[in-house]
């Protein structure tokens, strides 16, 4: 009879090691005969258990072969050898006519009939017993409701091979944070090895006389060195796809609990290919100074989070520049054109600077502004050699625009701080193949900026009055505005809503030293390249207008939206649009008009803009500040977007005719 294995990790790491007891190389060989021939009549494992500090854990201090009011080491092999064997029997003859509750068997184990059979015999007091924690690990007990799974209300149905299966984890089970450890796989192959390394090393525990439990002593990184030894003298590459799951549980005393953490395809990924580079002993030297179980490799692979002893501390320099590729790529899915774009930066920054400047840099660029603008600077420089492109910076910080504004992710300048300490050498396995050209919003912005001053002032000028006045830090929030007041009389997405996407946090600040940055970054690729780009990519919106969009209370109410939008109508049906250009929209840009004019015109459709209490609630923002500046310009803003709409409905009138 074939014996399948049931999805429950307890019973499955039992049969997992009855397996390896038996020496098939394929945990699915395993049949009735081969229960039968490994256990015999139970005398090993019962003296095994009796031996394991483990077993306490498992089945709790009450079972056959722990209970202290057992004094006689032979009477209690004597009576647990029979009992597990006695399930052995059982196997396939159940009566209860309800499912295990651990394996989905059709009929369950009578445990009370059982045991009356066996022990009675044997000079055991003729006692009704339930299955509870010391039958089968977590199964409550009826005594104790609060520790009783499933639900408390009764003893849980368990078939005679669960009931036997189990009394073969201690073989199979290690310590980790003082709890104990069994495995679960999404590819068996990779579990049954796992399994077999750890019976493995038990036994020849037990041949030299340790009983310890495997692990115990070595805190959290037991399970990460017990899966890279498995790693290292694995035959086969890592299964595709395979993910670990650790069991951590303890069934002993008054808080049996159990806790369930996934190890990740990428971060055994990461494991295997250390261990096959040969980093397995610089992977052991760093794990073994892990104290913190939430800061430890283990949990820092499982959660794809950066592992803080990859970096440079005081005097260690950090992980070697291979081990600290692999991690970056297969645990953190760092792409490897990020890593080497951190690497071309981190040398040029060695090259450029003087030596004490350097080192500051090296100590300080992850929290200091000023170091991590020193290093802007250089790319600049570098995006002028041609060294680093636009591209090449938004893969690496990540940057993206959304409805918090320009942002880039700042752990990127870890990367960077990590080679400003490894200049010497860049670890690759791959090459980097360029990303494809993203056409990101501030790549369309920066063209129609460029474009529309070089087509009136010529390219010259464009370097003297923007990117000469970047490098003193002269372009502000003020010219972003007035480059967007003057792009939306012609193009879309320059609405507030598009300001606020782009300019403006969460919390309603707006930002927008990034946005520059990164527009300063293309300027100056796109010029040193002699190429400008092509207006006609730039004229389409990037991002579909339909994003969500959460209203802040700053912004115009809809009815001013709508009072403005019949001021508009008004003047265009009395002077005509090209007057509205003129007398308007340029005299707004001129500052010859403004938050007066905008009055004027509201008031003559609703009085309440007469009250003087209400126009400066209505130039006040929602945090008590005054929004004078901000409000003059979404009034301009909207009549600028009003102005291009009817001017592009006109178009099509007469192309139309």
């Amino acid at each position: 009879m074939k014996i399948e294995l049931t999805g429950n990790p307890f019973v499955d790491t039992g049969l997992g090691v009855i397996a390896t007891l038996a020496g098939l190389d394929k945990i699915d060989e395993l049949t009735y005969d081969h229960l039968v021939k490994v256990h015999g009549h139970g005398q090993r494992i019962a003296y095994w258990n009796s031996l394991f500090k483990s077993t306490s854990m498992i089945f709790t201090i009450n079972s056959l072969i722990t209970h202290p009011s057992k004094k006689q080491k032979k009477k209690k092999i004597e009576i647990y050898s029979a009992m597990t064997t006695a399930f052995l029997n059982n196997i396939g003859n159940e009566t209860i006519h309800e499912r295990c509750e651990a394996c989905g068997n059709e009929r369950s184990l009578d445990l009370d009939v059982v045991a009356r059979k066996t022990l009675v015999p044997l000079g055991e007091k003729d006692n009704f017993r339930a299955v509870g924690r010391d039958w089968f690990p977590l199964a409550g007990s009826l005594g104790s409701d609060a520790q009783a799974l499933p639900s408390a209300s009764r003893s849980p149905n368990i078939c005679a091979k669960c009931l036997f299966a189990v009394h073969y984890l201690p073989l199979g089970t290690m310590l980790l944070d003082g709890r104990l450890v069994v495995f679960q796989s999404t590819s068996q192959q990779f579990w049954y090895g796992l399994v077999q390394s750890i019976v493995n090393e038990v036994q020849k525990r037990i041949s030299a006389g340790v009983v310890e439990t495997l692990g115990s002593k070595e805190g959290s990184v037991a399970a990460i060195r017990r899966v890279m030894a498995y790693l290292h003298d694995m035959r086969d590459d890592l299964p595709l796809g395979a993910s670990l799951f650790v069991w951590k549980f303890t069934n002993s005393g008054t808080s049996p609990d159990c806790k369930i953490e996934e190890v990740p395809n990428s971060a055994l990924m990461f494991l295997w290919k250390s261990v096959r580079n040969g980093l397995k002993d610089e992977l052991e030297k760093m794990i073994v100074k892990d104290r913190n179980p939430r800061y430890s490799l283990l949990n820092s692979i499982s959660t794809g989070h950066d592992y803080s002893r990859l970096y440079p501390f005081r005097k260690e320099r950090g992980a070697s520049p291979k081990l600290y590729y692999i991690y970056q790529t297969e645990v953190r899915k760092i792409s490897p054109r990020s890593l080497k774009t951190a690497y071309n930066i981190a040398k040029y920054a060695e090259a450029k600077l003087e030596k004490k400047q350097f080192t500051t840099i090296q100590k300080d660029i992850i929290s200091d502004k000023t170091a991590q603008n020193s290093v802007r600077r250089l790319m600049i420089q570098m995006v002028e050699e041609n060294l680093l492109t636009f591209d090449d910076y938004v893969e690496l910080f990540q940057t993206a625009n959304s409805a918090n504004g320009v942002l880039i992710n700042w752990n990127s300048w870890k990367l960077i701080q990590y080679y400003l300490h490894h200049t010497s050498d860049f670890y690759s396995s791959e090459s980097q193949p360029a990303s494809d050209k993203r056409r990101s919003e501030v790549s369309r912005i920066a063209t129609l900026i460029l474009l529309e001053y070089v087509q009136k002032k010529g390219l010259e000028r464009f370097r003297n009055d923007v990117l000469d006045q970047m490098r003193h830090n002269k372009i502000t929030v003020y010219w972003l505005r007035r480059q967007f007041l003057l792009l939306a009389e012609r193009y879309e997405g320059f609405t507030y809503r598009d300001w606020r996407k782009l300019c403006m946090l969460n919390d309603g600040r707006e930002f927008v030293d990034e946005l520059l940055f990164q527009m300063r970054l293309l300027w100056t690729e796109w010029i040193c390249s002699g190429t400008l780009p092509d207006i006609n990519n730039a004229v389409t919106l990037v991002y579909a207008d339909t994003d969500e969009y959460i209203k802040s209370d700053n912004d115009l109410s809809d009815s001013v939206r709508g009072l403005l939008k019949l001021i508009f109508e008004d003047y265009i049906k009395k002077r005509g649009l090209e007057k509205f250009a003129v007398n308007v929209l340029q005299e707004l840009r001129k500052n010859n008009k403004g938050l007066h004019w905008f009055r004027r015109q509201l008031s003559q459709i609703d009085p309440k803009f007469t009250d003087d209490e209400f126009w400066e609630s209505f130039l006040v923002g929602v945090n008590g500040d005054s929004f004078r500046t901000g409000r003059l310009f979404q009034l301009h803003l909207e009549m600028a977007n009003l102005y291009r709409r009817k001017s592009f409905k006109q178009q099509l009138q007469i192309s139309s005719k």
